[in-house]
């Protein structure tokens, strides 16, 4: 997760989930590690889906907010 500082007092961080392109190259690398039964290209996507999600949940977490489950 990256790290902003806000200016104002005290210090606030946000958290903010890793570019896309970087989730869906980490998704693709993660299931052709896996094995050649998860190389199809809808496990790539569903896996690729649910890192989004879940980074997205994590960072809403981490910034004390609640998950909002709007789509890109």
């Amino acid at each position: 997760m990256e790290q902003i500082e806000e200016e104002s007092q005290p210090r606030r961080v946000i958290y903010l989930p890793p570019a896309s392109h970087r989730l869906e190259d980490y998704s693709q690398q993660v299931c052709h590690d896996l094995g050649e039964e998860f190389t199809e290209p809808e496990v790539i996507e569903g896996f690729t889906q649910f890192v989004k999600v879940a980074v997205r949940i994590m960072a809403r977490h981490l910034n004390g907010g609640t998950f909002d489950n709007d789509t890109e």
